[in-house]
């Protein structure tokens, strides 16, 4: 299964530039083609669609804040990449973004994936400095990839303090510009590549305000985090995403009482990652 699973992605590499198993990247065809609804698409909504992230412009500064003030991270970890305890407090403040000011956002994004939107995952992260031994030593996703889910799943970054390019921010490459990134760093995988070459002009740097958010599709995307310099570091929030089947018992389907904060069995993944062309085409037809 690994060994097929390896030529599915290099097949779709060769044939769409995307890096994932084929079966996803034809869920993610047939869903743009027919189920995707385009007509009177926002501005915000519109930029998602054309690039693939848009930054949203929403005021959650008394939200953060008080997020900042009830953080708390286990002194014993010893990785770079460091996951900070969500506390009944933090819970509270995260409840009123997605509830009360993503809401329209949210509304917004269901019309656009004509689909229902669950929130699957919620985690908050710091990333330090490491010195990177050789192109495979890879810590914190700091390679350039895109993430292996049809594109029913999607992620919304926050910034827990202001973003500087010294704090490692992340970067990211537009659906429009995919094929000029493949071919001036001759892309081949994701620790296959000229890592030496420039691409700013290509790049969208993801540095900003504290509370600033962007909302972001990681598996059409190819992006990385960088990492921060020396002494520095750099903390955010992951939302992530799931688009359902309109007609889909919540219910039912064991789907109304997930734990965001325990991406262990979640049983929305499904979903976004059918693991054959017969499930995803069994996936598919759910959302017609």
């Amino acid at each position: 299964m690994a060994l097929f699973n390896k030529a599915s992605i290099q097949l779709s590499l060769k044939l769409f530039k995307i890096r994932k198993p084929l079966q996803l990247v034809i869920f993610d065809k047939l869903f743009s083609k027919f189920i995707l609804n385009l007509n009177n698409l926002n501005d915000s909504i519109s930029k998602f669609h054309e690039d693939g992230f848009v930054k949203i412009n929403l005021n959650i500064k008394n939200e953060i804040r008080n997020i900042l003030k009830n953080l708390k991270i286990n002194e014993e970890q010893k990785n770079p990449l460091l996951y900070y305890q969500i506390t009944d407090e933090v819970k509270t403040q995260i409840n009123v973004i997605l509830n009360e000011k993503l809401k329209e956002t949210l509304n917004t994004l269901e019309v656009y994936f004509n689909s229902k939107i669950m929130t699957a995952m919620i985690n908050i992260r710091r990333n330090s400095h490491y010195k990177k031994n050789n192109f495979s030593h890879e810590l914190y996703s700091d390679n350039f990839h895109n993430d292996a889910y049809a594109l029913t799943h999607f992620k919304m970054f926050i910034n827990l303090m202001d973003i500087r390019e010294e704090n490692g921010p992340m970067h990211l490459i537009s659906k429009k510009n995919t094929k000029k990134f493949f071919e001036r760093i001759n892309y081949k995988d994701r620790h296959n590549y000229n890592e030496n070459i420039n691409i700013n002009d290509l790049l969208y740097n993801n540095i900003g305000k504290e509370g600033e958010i962007l909302l972001f599709d990681p598996t059409q995307c190819y992006h990385r985090a960088t990492i921060p310099s020396l002494g520095c570091h750099r903390d955010y929030c992951i939302i992530t995403f799931i688009c359902l089947p309109k007609k889909i018992n919540l219910k039912k389907n064991s789907l109304d009482q997930v734990n965001i904060y325990n991406y262990e069995k979640n049983p929305l993944i499904k979903y976004a990652k059918p693991h054959s062309l017969f499930n995803t085409l069994k996936t598919f037809i759910k959302y017609l």
